[in-house]
């Protein structure tokens, strides 16, 4: 019978890099216009509608990378929803109304951006409702950060400076 040591030692073989090129899913996009203050997202309702880790990527560049990395992994929240609430944080950051604390992001991607007119946030996801075991999310997600190198996470900004 397997152990946790023996799920550490699969956990560390695995290739999360690769595994997040085979199996995200495109979502659908966020325009954010920072001179006028709007953002917009196309992602349609039936994209993302799963728990597992999604991310934004700057759809700005020709070699497009992973800004952030995210979970859903709770109650009835959905990689959909999530991408859904870091828009509204984006909006309320920008118009400056009821920005909550657990609202960085929009602060985050607002700053990561501040000498640009407008931004394109591209967003994928990869589905894991298909996997029973308890804590896999979290797992997938706290590898996918290091593997992914998103600079708008917290736990990536020791190896690399947020423009």
């Amino acid at each position: 019978m397997p152990t946790i040591s023996d799920i550490d030692k699969l956990a560390k073989q695995i290739n999360w890099k690769k595994e997040w090129k085979i199996n995200k899913k495109f979502m659908g996009n966020i325009f954010i216009d920072f001179r006028k203050k709007i953002v917009i997202e196309n992602l349609p309702t039936e994209n993302g509608q799963c728990k597992g880790v999604y991310t934004l990527s700057d759809g700005e560049v020709d070699k497009t990378f992973e800004l952030y990395c995210g979970v859903s992994e709770k109650g009835d929240s959905t990689c959909r929803k999530r991408a859904m609430s870091h828009r509204r944080s984006v909006e309320r950051f920008m118009t400056g109304s009821n920005v909550k604390d657990n609202e960085s992001t929009g602060k985050k991607i607002v700053e990561y951006y501040k000498d640009k007119d407008y931004a394109i946030l591209n967003v994928h996801y990869m589905d894991l409702d298909k996997y029973e075991t308890l804590g896999l999310k979290l797992l997938a997600e706290a590898n996918m950060i290091p593997a992914l190198k998103g600079p708008l996470n917290d736990e990536n900004k020791k190896n690399r400076k947020v423009a």
